[in-house]
C-alpha cells in the first residue's frame, strides 16, 4: 500500500507539558488512506497546529478526547482532492479543498466538517 509522510506524536507531554510532545515528534512513513463511503481523500500540503493540539498533547482533554499513540496532530488543513468515495459530494470542478476536519477513530483518517471546496 503507497504511503506519505506524517509528523507523530508518541506520547503525552511530561507532566503535562505540550512542548515535551513537540520536541519528541518523529517524521514517520504510514500508509495512505483511501476515501471509504461519503469521505474524500485530500492531499495535504498544509497543515496547522492549534490550540487544540496543544491540550491534546498535554493530556489535558483526555477525559473527553483521548488521544490513541501514535498521534498525527493537524486539524485545519489545505490540500488537493485525490479521490472521491462513493456517495460523498463534490462538485465537479472542484479539486482544491481547505477546511477543518473532525478525527475519525484513526487519527489520521478524518471526516469532512466545515469543509471549503474551490475549483
Amino acid at each position: 500500500m503507497p504511503t506519505m509522510k506524517a509528523w507523530q506524536a508518541s506520547a503525552y507531554g511530561a507532566e503535562g507539558n505540550p512542548a515535551d510532545t513537540i520536541a519528541n515528534l518523529k517524521l514517520a512513513d504510514v500508509e495512505i488512506p483511501s476515501a471509504g463511503a461519503g469521505q474524500i481523500q485530500v492531499k495535504v500540503s498544509h497543515a496547522a497546529l492549534n490550540p487544540i493540539d496543544w491540550k491534546l498533547f498535554s493530556g489535558g482533554l483526555h477525559g473527553i478526547c483521548p488521544c490513541t499513540f501514535p498521534y498525527v496532530p493537524g486539524f485545519d488543513i489545505l490540500g488537493e482532492v485525490t479521490a472521491v468515495g462513493e456517495g460523498a459530494y463534490l462538485r465537479q470542478h472542484a479539486r482544491r479543498a481547505f477546511g477543518r476536519f473532525c478525527r475519525s477513530q484513526n487519527d489520521h483518517e478524518t471526516t469532512r466538517r466545515g469543509a471549503r471546496f474551490r475549483p
